[in-house]
């Protein structure tokens, strides 16, 4: 231990000390100093480069010197590389940047290729740039960024990488350089178009992977149109397989029945890929079976230890040996990319079309693999460590199940726990409904699941009430009781016992009375919220007496809920004091219920703001208990959270505000009022990033 300490006290010196721009690491000798320095301070943005880079001399000069200026005040500098797909764009452009990290204060690649990264990389640099977004769409954050880089005083470099879509998005007019990357071959003619031909050093980049000259070279670099990615891959494949240059030209041409000068690129893409997937499935098939796998993932931030899960049911020493030479031999054949220390990795865009199977049957098969993987299994909004590790691979899942087609059990559980997620987590109802009609598509039509996803529509429908102006809380409310109704009535149906599992992630609420119960609960919520009193109770009697068949103590979370909503109901009716005494009781149960965890349950927040309602009504308004009632729930929910960033906590703080206010404590109003909406733009910060 002291020796390594050591050595790396005396690497930190040398890095801090030296400029490496003499060492040629992944080929290309950068400044590693300066790039991790800026890395560290949030200047720099960008993603792997290819670690078999070469050549293009010529491109990075003229690179060098349409980007590289005095001065940017008047108007920025732009270049756009223009290229069909594998011809090395992007890896020129990275290439460029990381050369050149001392030219510009900031370097940030943006990827329109997914609209979730763009949006998520806008959203950083707007936090190294000191933007608050403040819920802004992205637009506005576009925007808002771009007038702060117009106003720079010292250069920076955007890459505006896969822009494809067939127009130029908007840019900064001045201030730094621009550099873009597309295979559309006219949209950026007047943006300094410099086309990217074959690679002229596409001899010297195979030569380079197999270490040796060979008369075949020149051949297959005209075979393979000295497209790099191409290239790469068949010196891996060469190298792997121990066979000659003739030897792979003869595999080509064998590979399609069309001749490859008249094969498109993609056709040409096929081919490599027919013949590369052969050696993986000869010589390392697990890692065939992982590509295939990763291919219905996100390309982006795909965990490296999902490979040692995947691997075994045990992850040990072994399995990760394993998997770190399976990605060391997708990375060699240009499949996927990473940094040594990276916990993630990413899949090639352009394979994983090629890669992916059309139909969805080997997509189903590793279903199960998917849903024991621990940030889904272990998936639950009331535990903040849970919740954020599922946020880290939301991407994925949804990714997952855009990819399904057929109906299945475990389809319609890794459904679930998406809707479940953006309904509680993110609370970003939009999506949550969106992927709630998915997820009914791919669920088996008679299967309790079904029940789940109505209660989840009456949840979406609740949501949406709390939030909707007054004249819109009605027809909501009652979508949300005609979908308790119909979760109920599906309940009701006979489904055998084992059909229930992993309906929820609790065991025990994994049962028809319990399903049937909080559906009846809930239709007395709504009820109640419709002004039907006397439906309302007769509800949550119904409810109460399914509980007691599995809880005949009484002593349970959902009775004590039962008991705050006929409170409520009791508060409707005028009767102040048996309200009051009624959520007390609920309280009391909790307590017994929750034990150790009482002071950090959401549901005891709510029925402390339950207490606080009960003090404010009538002419004998109690404002000072209720203001410590809401203060309670404030804190229970900062516990049960472990954020302040929740919405229930930005409406608590308004009920403060008020309350305040009616006591003539107007400066604590105006605080109150200030935490609320600082929670609420947090809330939309954080659910952008999500």
């Amino acid at each position: 231990t002291a020796l390594l300490n050591e050595a790396r006290k005396k690497a930190t010196i040398f890095l801090e000390n030296h400029s490496l721009t003499n060492l040629a690491l992944l080929d290309l000798p950068y400044n590693y100093s300066l790039f991790k320095q800026k890395e560290l301070a949030g200047k720099v943005h960008l993603p792997p480069l290819n670690s078999h880079f070469i050549g293009r001399e010529n491109e990075l000069q003229a690179l060098k010197k349409a980007l590289i200026k005095k001065d940017y005040q008047e108007k920025t500098a732009e270049v756009s590389l223009v290229a069909d797909r594998g011809y090395g764009k992007s890896e020129l452009a990275l290439a460029f940047a990381f050369l050149n990290l001392e030219a510009f204060s900031l370097t940030w690649t943006l990827d329109f290729r997914n609209p979730e990264s763009l949006e998520t990389s806008y959203r950083k640099l707007a936090k190294t740039l000191k933007i608050s977004t403040n819920a802004l769409a992205l637009q506005d954050i576009q925007a808002k960024v771009h007038t702060k880089l117009e106003n720079a005083e010292e250069p920076w470099l955007l890459i505006f990488d896969n822009v494809d879509q067939g127009f130029i998005p908007s840019y900064p007019k001045k201030g730094g350089a621009l550099l873009f990357t597309s295979s559309h071959p006219h949209t950026f003619d007047s943006k300094s178009p410099l086309h990217l031909s074959k690679l002229a050093e596409g001899e010297a980049l195979v030569k380079k992977i197999l270490d040796k000259n060979d008369p075949e070279l020149p051949h297959l670099a005209q075979d393979l149109r000295g497209i790099p990615l191409l290239l790469q891959q068949a010196a891996s494949y060469i190298q792997e397989s121990q066979i000659t240059i003739s030897e792979y030209r003869t595999l080509l041409s064998q590979a399609s029945p069309k001749p490859l000068e008249k094969q498109t690129y993609e056709e040409l893409l096929k081919t490599t890929w027919a013949i590369a997937s052969t050696s993986l499935q000869t010589h390392l098939k697990e890692a065939y079976n992982w590509l295939i796998m990763s291919s219905f993932l996100d390309t982006k931030n795909i965990p490296k230890n999902w490979l040692d899960t995947f691997l075994t049911n045990q992850p040990s020493l072994k399995s990760h040996l394993k998997s770190q030479e399976i990605l060391n031999f997708l990375k060699n054949y240009g499949l996927i990319s990473f940094y040594k220390y990276d916990t993630t990795f990413s899949l090639h865009g352009y394979f994983q079309q090629i890669i992916r199977p059309e139909a969805d049957k080997p997509l189903q098969a590793h279903l199960p693999f998917l849903l024991n993987l621990q940030e889904i299994k272990d998936y639950n909004p009331t535990k903040p460590e849970a919740a954020q590790a599922f946020q880290k691979i939301v991407h994925h899942t949804a990714e997952v199940l855009s990819h399904l087609k057929t109906p299945s059990k475990e389809a319609s559980r890794l459904g679930l726990t998406l809707v479940r997620y953006l309904l509680e987590t993110p609370r970003d109802l939009d999506k949550g409904e969106a992927y709630l009609n998915l997820t009914k598509s791919l669920t088996p039509p008679n299967h309790p699941a079904q029940g789940r996803l109505a209660f989840f529509a009456g949840e979406l429908a609740k949501k949406k009430a709390q939030d909707a102006p007054a004249e819109e809380k009605e027809t909501l409310y009652k979508q949300a009781l005609e979908n308790f109704t119909n979760a109920h009535a599906i309940f009701s149906n006979n489904y055998p016992q084992e059909d229930y599992l992993h309906l929820e992630q609790n065991p025990d609420k994994c049962n028809p009375p319990y399903q049937r119960a909080i559906c009846l609960e809930y239709q007395g919520q709504m009820l109640l919220r419709l002004g039907k009193l006397k439906q309302a109770k007769q509800k949550l009697k119904q409810a109460n007496q399914e509980l007691k068949t599995l809880h005949p103590s009484g002593e349970h979370f959902d009775i004590a809920r039962i008991k705050r909503e006929q409170g409520n109901i009791l508060l409707q009716q005028g009767d102040r004091a048996g309200a009051i005494t009624k959520i007390q009781k609920a309280l009391e149960l909790q307590k017994k219920v929750y034990k150790e965890r009482f002071e950090s349950h959401s549901t005891v927040a709510a029925t402390y703001s339950a207490l606080a309602e009960a003090h404010l009504t009538q002419e004998e308004k109690d404002l000072e208990q209720a203001d410590t009632c809401y203060q309670i729930a404030i804190t229970t929910n900062e516990k049960a959270y472990k954020t302040e960033n929740h919405p229930y906590i930005a409406r608590l703080y308004g009920k403060r505000a008020e309350i305040a206010q009616a006591l003539g404590k107007t400066e604590e109003a105006e605080a109150f009022k200030k935490k609320q909406q600082e929670i609420k733009e947090a809330i939309e910060r954080n659910k952008a990033e999500s």
